[in-house]
């Protein structure tokens, strides 16, 4: 939010909005709120944000928020998971502890030009690097739209907690194979912040 108000041309907005939603998702998640809150009640959450906004002093005049703008350029996609995938950057994501030990809920990763979460053996929830993005060379800018990305893909697949997060989709059953945790460091919702940007093909 420190940063926000450096993005008030024309070609930056969007990538404002982006850290906004961002930031939005982030809190959300922690809460435990499903994303159909945001959502289903734009209303609210513009009015949210604008005293959220006026709490940092910022004037509202000058920065606006609109998530109908931003919601297509970050659409989520379902995909197979690929074994031969090599992640610039992946993340365990914990689950509740259990008499087995901590549960693995999936892993996150960053690759050239999204982010994803393979919450299953087989599959592979993504977003795209949104394409204004691409003219973005500060590298701090890109760490924070990946930041972004992350936990917006994480309240949209409803990974929820303050310490582990606690999936409510109670039919996730992923089994870890080695592999998938090669240079996996474990990521809770307090330490969760990468500083990787994603780079452009």
């Amino acid at each position: 939010m420190g940063r926000i108000d450096q993005y008030n041309d024309s070609d930056s907005i969007l990538t404002r909005n982006l850290l906004i939603y961002g930031c939005i998702c982030e809190s959300f998640s922690k809460a435990g709120i499903p994303l159909e809150v945001i959502t289903q009640h734009t209303d609210i959450l513009t009015e949210f944000i604008k005293e959220s906004l006026c709490y940092y002093d910022y004037s509202t005049q000058d920065i606006k928020f609109d998530l109908s703008n931003l919601l297509p350029f970050i659409q989520v996609k379902k995909e197979e998971y690929d074994p031969a995938h090599q992640p610039m950057k992946s993340f365990i994501i914990p689950g509740e502890s259990t008499s087995k030990g901590l549960l693995c809920k999936g892993i996150i990763g960053i690759s050239e030009g999204s982010v994803y979460i393979q919450p299953s053996l087989h599959d592979v929830y993504k977003i795209d690097c949104p394409k204004f993005l691409a003219p973005v060379s500060d590298y701090r800018i890109l760490s924070d739209a990946v930041n972004s990305l992350l936990w917006i893909l994480l309240e949209h697949l409803h990974f929820y907690g303050n310490v582990v997060f606690a999936d409510q989709n109670e039919d996730i059953k992923f089994k870890v194979t080695p592999v998938m945790l090669s240079g996996a460091s474990f990521a809770s919702p307090l330490n969760l912040r990468t500083e990787n940007a994603i780079r452009y093909a």
